[in-house]
């Protein structure tokens, strides 16, 4: 199974916690064995994936997927060199939510009762919301959090983004047994879209990556990604063998 490699690279879970695991790869392997079953008997090719092209991408599936991402954790030392604070994570936390919020979002920007940022379940949430998760950042502060780009060098809907970043975050969480909460926002004013991801814990270690695990978020990326150019190609294929079977029918 293709994330088994992967996982095992990670640090050596627990009987119970690996039994767990293995539930999630069988399900995910079928999911995946039953789309490329549908896939070679209606003979489709996947079509529109772009070659990959961004540099300090991981190739899956023909894609490149970049991951840029920077954490902060309350008494360690910053990328500016600087100790982090409570006080800090949070409050840089809401500005970079604000952000997430302000930009990239003309395609939804005019429904006044809803924020541009998405929950854990995939929904957005209403600006009454929004700005009472900022209020608590900035004045409750954070211990951990992590702000992260996430681009899959492809073209694709608001929608398709959204479930694509709700499953590989959740997917991600099962598979590293992670506890952490996210936020996130799809960006549609750049030629290629991108999602920007805020997570935030009061675990430092559960917004922290380590090389593997990163890998593994890009795979599970890439893998949801070209399972979705799939999916469409086999929608698309089915509804020609219907308009033939139509055409066909008049014709007689």
């Amino acid at each position: 199974m293709k994330f088994i490699k992967r996982i095992k690279e990670l640090e050596e879970p627990k009987e119970a916690r690996f039994e767990k695991l293995q539930a999630v790869f069988s399900r995910t392997e079928e999911k995946r064995i039953s789309i490329k079953s549908h896939k070679e008997s209606l003979n489709v090719g996947i079509q529109g994936i772009r070659t990959p092209s961004q540099k300090g991408g991981v190739v899956v599936g023909g894609m490149s997927i970049f991951l840029k991402r920077n954490y902060e954790i309350a008494g360690k030392m910053n990328a500016d060199g600087k100790r982090s604070s409570k006080k800090s994570i949070g409050s840089h936390g809401s500005a970079s939510l604000n952000y997430m919020n302000n930009h990239g979002n003309d395609d939804i920007k005019n429904d006044t009762d809803l924020s541009n940022i998405y929950d854990e379940s995939g929904e957005r949430m209403t600006r009454e919301e929004f700005e009472d998760f900022r209020k608590e950042l900035q004045n409750d502060g954070l211990n951990a959090s992590s702000r992260n780009v996430i681009s899959t060098g492809q073209i694709l809907s608001r929608d398709e983004y959204v479930g694509l970043i709700k499953y590989s975050m959740d997917t991600f969480k099962d598979l590293t047994d992670k506890d952490f909460g996210y936020k996130f926002a799809v960006h549609t004013d750049h030629e290629i879209p991108h999602a920007h991801v805020f997570i935030h814990s009061e675990d430092g270690r559960d917004v922290m990556m380590n090389k593997e695990q990163m890998h593994l978020l890009k795979e599970i990326v890439g893998d949801k990604t070209e399972s979705i150019f799939q999916e469409k190609e086999i929608e698309k294929n089915i509804e020609k063998a219907d308009e033939r079977a139509i055409q066909g029918g008049l014709e007689c």
